[in-house]
């Protein structure tokens, strides 16, 4: 009777007389009733291994990442100041958590059970009795506390507005480990067991809030074979905790084998890190029961979400450069550890015609992906593939700032697959290391300009180094756009810069389909960099569930720089959908109109409305088409936190506007504006870091208005 019904509530959610979105929420209360089959069906099952499984699958002999550099790295740290630093920040249990600030994420009243001491009983004793032990379920902002041994079948358990669940999510992401590559190998080693056996019997399995995200999930297995990685030669030492460790990992593949995050109607980054995390776990243990067939659904899936989640320009469908870095970052660093496949493993993997596996709910499989060798190795990945994973680098190369820093558009929360290597810097909006990390794959030249992030060619190097791979492109480096316009024509955004300013213009759709979960109202927006000073900016989304409101208005129109009718919003923001913004009526556009013009309308106010750049070799002219009789009409400009507004006069009929950032001075002529106001911009560095800034607003009431803004 249960099957039948499902079998109908399939039936129903794919008439295609539902929209989208619809069907979108319904696949959605599909995967909950797999979850909640998952949860009653395996929390008290015991794992059903084999007796030798241990001694199978240890020594591990296929780790990812070059091991020569990791080693080199841990001995040259002793005379780097700013590295010892780091490292006993992460020692103290002080870390960033998605915030500027360092949180001791301590719990000083938690007392950790007998199984705990029992599992690290072979550690120096001194060492263990130092360790203070984590509360892995506390928003430290707010002080809120989700409680252990607790079941979440879905994601509704955000209590109050404030708490941010993400904030115990990304302590249990385990990204913050990289930071152990700063200090003293065995120091480091043992610190990373403490903290892992702290986690693993401080949340039971399948239990708990840090085990209600498949995302979460993936992620969190994906660094915890870093950890092994990075600290094998001590963990084999302690063959329990090795042990402990290798059975938790496991513990993540069968949540992940029921919990996956596939929905027909479309796919996003969660299921991709799903993939990811199933390719890392079956690339570590080899003989883990089945580990050949999930290995070939990883790749296969690999395959098919490269070709499903990017589009021909290279760009990520979710429409946000935050969400195109975390999707590049999965795709490759998924790459670089299965082209350290060894030929062996090669032939047993490609002698299975079909897979037994049955991913619940169902995913699809392109059995059409053939594996195939060329001049004596594994040629594992498509040429086509590695095509559009060059595109996902040239979108990042063309997104990076000359201060090195990323053009935010969409929802930026941060998110990284790993974080192995990293510094005191901002990596929400530098996202340099992925951008070397293609380039090595591709076997491209890195611009000299850029080797100077020395922090985030290493991390990269971590991953891919070592790696004998082919050019796979015939192009040497990333597409050149200086003194020239790159428009990216599915993505519906351009980039234009010379010697004295760089330019990106949006008009992009909302993503994800028409469902728009990370896009926002930014149609004919613009970011801004003189000189290496950047001055107009978009603010990212510092904010999820914490504060819809403020949500919603780094959403909205006022929070970019363009043009406002009757303070109407493009697409319409609904306050129930926090991660929707259905495209109903913008149908956005971005074409080149000449050599030095790029022109872009919507048609968010009922009537299209147009916006056409000029570029000239010292100033930029505006030119906005806004043909409808209206209330108010505005043109908003979001400023870099950085910018002092120097003053605001009127000359003539128009409005001149001096601003100051560095010592470098901007000139911004508003024509024929009415009148202006200063306001409260809206600005992030990341998820949870808002930063005050300040906005310019002018009012005009005819048909066009025209902006010069000069160096």
């Amino acid at each position: 009777m249960k099957f039948f019904l499902g079998k109908i509530y399939i039936s129903i959610i794919n008439r295609e007389f539902l929209s989208a979105s619809t069907r979108w929420i319904l696949y959605k209360k599909k995967l909950l009733q797999y979850r909640i089959s998952f949860y009653f069906g395996q929390i008290q099952k015991s794992i059903d291994l084999p007796k030798d499984w241990f001694e199978l699958n240890t020594p591990l002999t296929i780790l990812p990442g070059d091991k020569n550099l990791i080693c080199n790295l841990f001995n040259e740290n002793k005379a780097d100041e700013n590295r010892r630093l780091i490292f006993n920040y992460i020692l103290d249990h002080k870390i960033k958590v998605l915030s500027t600030e360092l949180y001791d994420v301590s719990a000083f009243a938690k007392q950790l059970p007998i199984e705990f001491y029992s599992l690290v009983k072979s550690l120096p004793k001194e060492k263990v009795s130092k360790y203070r032990p984590i509360n892995w379920n506390r928003d430290f902002k707010t002080g809120k506390e989700w409680p252990t041994g607790k079941i979440f079948f879905d994601k509704v358990y955000f209590p109050e507005k404030g708490s941010d669940v993400k904030i115990p999510w990304e302590l249990s992401r385990f990204v913050h480990i990289g930071k152990l590559m700063h200090g003293n190998y065995e120091d480091a080693a043992i610190e990373f067991i403490l903290q892992t056996s702290d986690w693993i019997v401080s949340n039971p399995r399948f239990t708990g809030i840090n085990w209600s995200s498949e995302l979460i999930v993936s992620i969190r297995v994906i660094n915890f074979i870093w950890g092994v990685a990075f600290f094998h030669d001590t963990l084999i030492k302690h063959p329990l905790i090795l042990q402990k460790i290798l059975v938790s990992i496991y513990d993540h593949r069968l949540y992940l084998e029921k919990n996956m995050a596939y929905y027909p109607e479309t796919t996003d980054d969660h299921y991709l890190g799903n993939i990811v995390a199933m390719a890392y776990i079956s690339m570590l243990m080899p003989n883990l029961p089945k580990s050949d067939e999930w290995l070939v659904f990883s790749f296969q899936q690999l395959c098919s979400e490269m070709e499903r989640q990017v589009l021909n320009d290279g760009v990520s469908y979710m429409m946000s450069s935050g969400y195109h870095r975390f999707v590049a970052e999965l795709f490759a660093s998924a790459t670089s550890y299965l082209e350290r496949m060894p030929i062996e493993r090669f032939d047993r993997i490609s002698k299975i015609k079909s897979l037994s596996i049955k991913p619940d709910p169902n995913s699809m499989i392109k059995n059409g992906i053939k594996f195939r060798f060329n001049d004596n190795r594994i040629d594992l990945f498509p040429n086509w593939y590695y095509d559009k994973l060059f595109l996902m680098g040239n979108v990042i190369n063309a997104l990076t700032k000359p201060n090195g820093k990323i053009v935010q558009f969409g929802d930026n929360d941060s998110a990284r697959a790993h974080k192995l290597f990293s510094d005191f810097i901002d990596e929400s909006i530098n996202h340099k290391s992925t951008l070397f990390l293609i380039s090595s794959l591709c076997q491209l030249k890195i611009p000299q300009e850029n080797t100077i992030d020395n922090f985030s060619h290493i991390e990269s190097q971590i991953i891919s180094g070592g790696l004998n791979l082919k050019a796979k492109k015939k192009s040497q480096s990333f597409y050149d756009f200086k003194d020239k316009i790159l428009l990216f024509d599915q993505a519906q955004f351009g980039v234009f810069s010379n010697e004295v300013y760089y330019i990106f213009m949006s008009c992009s759709p909302n993503g994800y389909k028409g469902l728009g979960g990370h896009g926002h109202n930014d149609k004919c927006s613009f970011e801004l960099n003189v000189k290496g000073h950047d001055f107009f900016v978009d603010g990212g989304c510092p904010y999820y569930t914490s504060d819809v409101v403020m949500r919603n208005a780094y959403r909205s129109v006022k929070a970019h720089n363009t043009f406002l009718v009757n303070d109407m919003e493009q697409d319409p923001i609904e306050d129930s959908e926090v991660f929707l913004l259905r495209q109903t009526r913008t149908n956005p556009k971005i074409k080149l109109q000449s050599y030095n013009q790029v022109f872009s309308t919507h048609d968010g106010y009922g009537i299209t409305c147009s916006r056409q750049y000029t570029f000239f070799e010292n100033y930029i002219k505006i030119e906005d088409q806004v043909p409808i009789k209206a209330v108010s009409k505005k043109i908003n400009f979001n400023l870099h936190p950085e910018v002092t507004i120097v003053s605001v006069s009127k000359q003539n009929l128009d409005y001149v506007a001096v601003l100051q950032n560095g010592d470098i001075i901007l000139q911004l002529v508003v024509k024929n504006a009415e009148s202006w106001k200063q306001g409260k911009g809206l600005y992030g560095t990341g998820y949870g870091e808002p930063v005050d800034t300040l906005s310019l607003e002018f009012d005009f009431s005819g048909d066009c208005i025209e902006t010069l803004i000069k160096y």
